[in-house]
């Protein structure tokens, strides 16, 4: 079992020895796109750091994390919020690290509700912000049907 969140700051010149690590000693590299960077970067620019960086105790290496430090770097930040996690065995992290990218792959949203609960967020939401790649607003009538009306 993980222990709650207590992030501390870390250097992100620190954070890349972590990074290093896990490139040199083991066959896993987590390569992120650089568009992904890109956005990620403007919706931490926009809210702030939401989930810090987390490393591993056992081996040092960046178990989650690795496109926030690259958009971090992106923005200029010196510090990033981070995380030391304890895994009971090599497997259980190895496992952790891949994870945390191909849950996310099962997800899906309802692009026809985002758009019409933007209708009460109104003209301040900037879309961009979503995460959604390639994301455009239909018009009103394109999702009226999800609504019932007496």
């Amino acid at each position: 079992m993980c222990a709650p969140l207590s992030a501390i700051l870390l250097s992100l010149i620190s954070l890349y020895l972590y990074l290093w690590r896990i490139r040199i000693s083991s066959n896993l590299n987590i390569f992120v796109p650089e568009e992904q960077i890109k956005r990620l970067a403007q919706i931490i620019d926009y809210q702030g750091m939401r989930s810090p960086i987390i490393v591993s105790n056992q081996s040092g290496f960046i178990t989650k994390g690795h496109g926030r430090l690259e958009a971090l770097k992106s923005l200029g930040w010196e510090k990033a919020p981070v995380d030391f996690q304890d895994y009971e065995n090599d497997a259980q992290e190895y496992a952790d690290i891949i994870a945390d990218n191909e849950i996310a792959r099962w997800a899906t949203t309802d692009l026809a509700m985002v758009n019409a609960e933007m209708l009460d967020l109104g003209p301040d939401l900037d879309i961009d912000m979503l995460g959604i790649k390639d994301f455009t607003i239909e018009p009103v009538d394109a999702f009226l049907h999800l609504f019932c009306f007496s």
